[in-house]
């Protein structure tokens, strides 16, 4: 989510408050969670 990512722009507060975390880091991701999810939704 590069909106969030960007400390500086308009709507950043609210996109980190929408995702839940104020300590949100868009570098930190799981992978292996991530491409299951894309599996099943990609198998409906």
């Amino acid at each position: 989510m590069p909106l969030t990512a960007d400390t500086n722009h308009e709507r950043h507060n609210e996109l980190v408050e929408w995702w839940g975390d104020a300590h949100y880091d868009p570098g930190d991701v799981d992978a292996t969670n991530l491409g299951k999810n894309v599996e099943a939704l990609a198998a409906k």
